[in-house]
């Protein structure tokens, strides 16, 4: 299953979840394949001189917050679905940002990274010996 949203329409939002802050995203894109070893997820948050807005409205400076390898969950909410709950999508880590300015002088942070994949998740398999 692919999902993609951009927040300008409307519909689903990601709340994106890294150490345990949460940020919303408003341009999102994830992909969840049992047969994958990991699925990849991309998403962008604006990023106004540098900062990161937390869904509890505090201002935190991108580089403080972003750290490769941190942990990351991602929870996908609707309105129109059980009245916006968030509802778990996956767990991964976070292995790439990137900041850009758009032509209006907006600045955003791209993010990237992987879950952690059912595989290596359940997978309870004897320790072969030798």
């Amino acid at each position: 299953m692919s999902v993609s949203s951009d927040a300008l329409r409307n519909g689903p939002s990601l709340i994106i979840k890294i150490n345990g802050v949460e940020y919303e995203a408003f341009e999102y894109e994830f992909e969840q394949n049992v047969l994958q070893l990991s699925s990849p997820w991309r998403a962008t948050l604006p990023a106004p001189n540098g900062k990161v807005r937390a869904t509890d409205g505090s201002w935190l400076a991108a580089s403080e917050v972003l750290t490769l390898g941190s942990k990351v969950e991602l929870f996908e909410c609707d309105p129109d679905v059980q009245n916006g709950k968030q509802i778990p999508r996956m767990t991964g880590r976070l292995v790439g940002f990137d900041d850009s300015e758009s032509p209006d002088g907006g600045y955003s942070v791209s993010l990237s990274g992987f879950d952690l994949g059912w595989h290596l998740i359940s997978g309870h398999g004897r320790v072969f010996e030798s």
